[in-house]
């Protein structure tokens, strides 16, 4: 999905369409926040303005839609005595860890990262079997056609 605005201040336009079912117990309004820090994480990182929840019946069909700011939904669930996270932190988090990684990773090479169940530590490892170039990792057909990509949004100077 992408977005090339004409016009530069121009909010994006698409949503991100996500289901669930509508919570009815203590249990349900707990797993929905969870749900919700997902829906928000992930639009939230692609800039994505608006979600729109249609909301499921046990059977699977939809009978209710509701339209969701992403940059709203941090302080919608803090007034909601069901969700226990918070953005600031998320966001505080996610930077941790892009940090740690930016100083324990070597480019040039393949990593994977590693969390053992019960622990807060992450582990970087190397990554052999896929050599020592990371180009390796994806298929050739998909990184031409990325190249291709690249190619046709380049501007032509001629």
């Amino acid at each position: 999905m992408g977005f090339k605005p004409d016009d530069p201040n121009d909010k994006p336009k698409w949503v991100e369409l996500k289901t669930a079912r509508k919570p009815e117990s203590h249990k349900d309004h707990e797993i929905h926040c969870k749900k919700l820090l997902k829906f928000w994480a992930q639009s939230f990182l692609i800039g994505c303005p608006t979600i729109i929840i249609g909301y499921r019946d046990r059977q699977g069909k939809l009978y209710e839609l509701e339209e969701l700011e992403t940059q709203k939904i941090p302080s919608m669930v803090k007034n909601s005595p069901y969700c226990k996270w918070n953005a600031n932190a998320c966001l505080g988090a996610t930077s941790a860890i892009l940090d740690f990684l930016k100083a324990n990773i070597q480019e040039g090479q393949v990593w994977a990262i590693r969390r053992e169940p019960g622990q807060r530590e992450l582990k970087v490892l190397s990554a052999p079997g896929f050599g020592s170039e990371t180009g390796k990792i994806v298929k050739e057909s998909f990184r031409k056609w990325r190249e291709r990509e690249k190619d046709d949004s380049s501007p032509n100077l001629s």
